[in-house]
């Protein structure tokens, strides 16, 4: 995919990135972190339960 016109860059220590791909990364990321965040919520609360259950014993 070529840059688009006018396009920021940013400098990192690895080189620079466009503003648009860092963007698009970006969002990638949130909509697997979305996707899957119930999931880990779950996870999470049986764990939480678990271990009261533990402690009351």
């Amino acid at each position: 995919m070529p840059p688009i016109e006018g396009t920021f860059s940013f400098c990192t220590p690895n080189g620079s990135i466009l503003a648009s791909r860092c963007t698009s990364l970006t969002l990638c990321r949130f909509i697997h972190r979305i996707k899957y965040w119930p999931n880990q919520a779950d996870t999470i609360n049986a764990s939480i339960k678990a271990s009261r259950e533990r402690n009351e014993m």
